[in-house]
């Protein structure tokens, strides 16, 4: 054998190694590749993604998203882009609109056109592509906008950086900005009141981006429970009557995983068949901040029934665990049971 057979063997012989140790590493620490992978998503490589996933109105994930009129003459038109996101359109009586969570400038351009709308800003609740890869786009459509983002974000087009608590008064609507970092450490809710007195007929908007959703939260990328935990009292405050409109269509799979988690949560039972029925005709499914005290098992850790699913009576962990369950880890107590250790439950 010669030395350049040689040379290539060991070559190979290395890259056989090395699959072998990035497969053991996968299976023994799979949180090092949901970073790898994380890491693509947030890069440009994860906006060329976003843009390749960009649909036709007829293959949209939820044909059948319809404006919902508010009083005081406000509309709320979400509009199904991607695969499961959604972008959200509101504007007043005098037809000047405003956009949330922007990754594919067509469907708006189209809502606007449609409904002869005129653009006057849009926000942005975080940096995920898949909330703002159509920034550069719309502002490139409607160049007098203001681009309203998070502080410390690097969002494309922004003209203002918003802290906790900025308000801009806006199209008749003052939109508020809640930090809730957590999904990521920038992350902004934007609460939105209408003109009038609040109340149920009046109700303020929660623009939730990937902070909560129906019956669930954002995935914990940048933070952990501890993070989350106060980000769940501030929203838990909110009026009861406030309109959650969130960034992706999740409703279905998490109703059907609280119903597994709580199966004596009537309440949770009876939105599940709602949310299946809205989902058979393309509709979205929508809620309120006190709906989702009665079904979001992640606004509930003081109640017993998630106190006795998760085995955990303090809110910290109870909000870890059912993070864990929800990204489909195996219980604590199970663990701790397998490994023939006390239980760390404090029930």
């Amino acid at each position: 054998m010669d030395l350049f057979s040689l040379s290539s063997l060991s070559y190979m012989l290395l890259f056989l190694v090395g699959l072998v140790a990035l497969g053991a590493l996968i299976l023994t620490k799979p949180d090092i590749l949901l970073r790898v992978l994380y890491l693509l998503f947030t890069s440009r490589l994860g906006r060329a993604w976003v843009r390749r996933e960009r649909r036709a109105p007829e293959s949209a994930h939820t044909p059948n998203c319809l404006p919902i009129a508010l009083p005081n003459g406000v509309t709320v038109l979400p509009l199904a882009v991607l695969s499961d996101n959604y972008s959200y359109l509101v504007w007043n009586q005098s037809k000047e609109a405003i956009a949330f969570d922007v990754s594919d400038p067509a469907p708006v351009q189209r809502a606007v056109n449609e409904h002869g709308l005129r653009m006057i800003a849009l926000f942005s609740t975080h940096h995920h592509w898949d909330h703002c890869a159509g920034n550069e786009e719309l502002v490139a459509l409607f160049p007098h906008i203001q681009v309203i983002v998070p502080r410390g974000t690097t969002i494309p087009s922004a003209t203002r950086f918003f802290a906790d608590g900025d308000s801009i008064q806006v199209a008749d609507m003052k939109v508020t900005a809640i930090h809730t970092p957590c999904h990521t450490m920038t992350h902004m809710c934007f609460f939105v009141t209408l003109p009038g007195e609040l109340s149920a007929k009046n109700p303020p908007l929660l623009m939730s981006g990937d902070c909560l959703f129906v019956a669930g939260t954002g995935k914990f990328f940048e933070g952990t429970a501890r993070d989350m935990l106060p980000q769940l009292q501030k929203l838990r405050q909110l009026p009861a009557e406030t309109r959650l409109f969130s960034g992706h269509e999740y409703a279905c799979r998490n109703l059907k995983w609280a119903a597994k988690l709580l199966p004596g949560n009537k309440s949770i039972q009876d939105a599940f068949a709602r949310a299946q029925v809205a989902e058979n005709e393309g509709r979205p499914f929508f809620t309120s901040i006190g709906e989702e005290l009665e079904i979001n098992p992640f606004l509930r850790w003081d109640c017993a029934e998630v106190q006795v699913a998760t085995c955990f009576v303090d809110a910290e962990l109870i909000v870890r665990e059912l993070r864990r369950l929800k990204n489909g880890i195996r219980p604590t107590a199970l663990y701790d049971q397998r490994l023939g250790r006390a239980p760390t439950t404090q029930l």
